[in-house]
């Protein structure tokens, strides 16, 4: 499953689910996008200093985190494949 949170908005502030929505409806995502609008994502998921950039999570299917990269650096679709696999 792929999931995306969007911590803030294009305007810089908290993301509700109507951003997420807009988010998702312009980029024509296939997959669940979430809004953290009170920031509680971010604080336990995001990067070191919880500020908005990339991060990628994969979750095993048994619950626990088997990849992680949060320091605000993009990855690619091939990085993110062999995670997945990885995990399972």
């Amino acid at each position: 499953m792929i999931l995306n949170v969007i911590t803030v908005s294009l305007r810089n502030d908290p993301a509700g689910q109507s951003s997420a929505e807009n988010w998702r409806d312009q980029l024509q995502l296939d997959f669940i996008v979430l809004g953290d609008q009170d920031g509680a994502w971010a604080a336990d998921w995001a990067g070191n200093d919880a500020a908005p950039h990339h991060s990628y999570t994969m979750i095993g299917s048994d619950g626990r985190i088997t990849w992680r990269q949060d320091d605000g650096s993009s990855t690619t679709a091939d990085a993110l494949s062999e995670a997945a696999l990885d995990a399972e």
